[in-house]
């Protein structure tokens, strides 16, 4: 697919100067997290910043729903990480988050703001998408299985609208939605799903088809996927 936009040498330079020092740990204090990149929108490459503007109007317009953005900074080293538990072992052994820090970014710019699964991956709103031991020879995400294309979450009330993905040594996932109503993290009921914004616990969300294809042929229920390589 030929991407909508790529990171010049000199731009991805700029940008992992300005993500590197941010050493809060998104899994520790993920308000704090993203509020220091908030901070640094007036200092991201102007190009990007029109890119990221594209990509929210052409949603909005159901225009395009999937966008390629090429040579984005990540994480200089990326640990391995332990298979027989790789959530836990990521809280102990990461301690740069360029690439969580750069999804943050994104979704802040198209206003897609980060969700999680409380009862999933200990509420990350980043997932690291590697084959956990005990999933091995399943058909999940998390297995050392081929996966064919497929509708995710679709036993689930609440679907993601939005799946953002980088991809490297490491691949990282992270859902999000165009509804800005969202959940208190601070009042959660089981199996809830959180938010980084305020709002009620009850809503409503489109059916969504990860392909072409819906439930109903409406364009703006289809699942849409951005990549970035």
């Amino acid at each position: 697919m030929i991407p909508l936009f790529t990171f010049e040498p000199e731009e991805k330079a700029h940008l992992l100067n300005l993500l590197e020092p941010l050493d809060l740990s998104p899994y520790k204090s993920y308000t704090g997290f993203s509020e220091g990149i908030r901070r640094l929108h007036s200092d991201v490459p102007a190009r990007f910043l029109s890119a990221c503007q594209i990509i929210r109007s052409e949603r909005a317009n159901h225009q395009q729903k999937i966008h390629v953005i090429r040579n984005c900074p990540m994480d200089r080293l990326i640990p391995e990480l332990d298979p027989e538990d790789p959530v836990k072992d990521k809280h102990v052994k990461k301690t740069q988050f360029v690439s969580e820090a750069f999804l943050e970014l994104f979704a802040q710019l198209t206003g897609t703001p980060l969700l999680s699964y409380e009862t999933r991956n200990e509420g990350d709103f980043f997932t690291d998408v590697i084959a956990i031991k005990k999933y091995s020879g399943q058909l999940t995400g998390f297995s050392d299985s081929e996966l064919v294309f497929h509708n995710d979450r679709t036993a689930h009330k609440v679907r993601a609208d939005y799946i953002t993905v980088t991809a490297d040594a490491e691949l990282t996932h992270v859902t999000t939605w165009r509804c800005p109503i969202s959940i208190q993290p601070k009042v959660r009921p089981a199996n809830a799903l959180r938010s980084r914004s305020l709002g009620q616990r009850n809503f409503d969300t489109w059916v969504n088809s990860a392909s072409a294809a819906t439930s109903n042929g409406t364009e703006n229920q289809r699942k849409a996927w951005l990549g970035i390589l």
